[in-house]
């Protein structure tokens, strides 16, 4: 009987392992990156896909303000969702063991994300202003590929580190 050694290279299953142990700094690099497609949304007034919010009803509240910014000779335009600010900056990530979540406690979100009708006995209508980038309850593919590409360089960069 013939005894044979073998010698196995374990070099690529420890670059493996040490990636697999990078994993919440991929998911933390993700969550900041959902967070950055919301922002933009409210900064450009825009959806995730780029189509413009629907403006802003005048109202007296609005007509006041502007005739304010009149009378001080400034131009005034009330930024959509952007009252007091709390919405856009209330997008917080949480990482996980396998996953990141990005989200809002905010209950008043859905209706701005969705639209629907609000206010004292639902006679408001709001209308929907997408920040979120979901489209009937998946990721839009662009954002689905932008996170394609931060996996696909985070794995190139490990790699090459080992």
């Amino acid at each position: 009987m013939e005894v044979k050694i073998i010698n196995v290279n374990t070099k690529p299953l420890e670059n493996l392992l040490l990636i697999a142990s990078k994993q919440q700094n991929l998911l933390s690099t993700i969550g900041e990156h959902l967070k950055n497609v919301i922002g933009e949304s409210f900064e450009n007034e825009r959806s995730p896909e780029g189509k413009k919010w629907k403006e802003n009803k005048e109202t007296k509240e609005l007509a006041k303000h502007r005739l304010n910014a009149i009378k001080k000779d400034k131009e005034f335009k009330k930024a959509i969702l952007h009252d007091s600010g709390a919405l856009s900056r209330s997008f917080k990530k949480k990482v996980a063991k396998e996953k990141v979540v990005v989200g809002t406690n905010l209950e008043y979100a859905a209706i701005h994300q969705f639209g629907g009708m609000a206010g004292r006995g639902k006679k408001v209508k709001i209308p929907a202003r997408p920040f979120l980038p979901i489209k009937k309850g998946k990721m839009l593919k662009a954002v689905v590929g932008e996170i394609e590409d931060i996996i696909e360089e985070f794995l190139k960069e490990e790699v090459s580190k080992g």
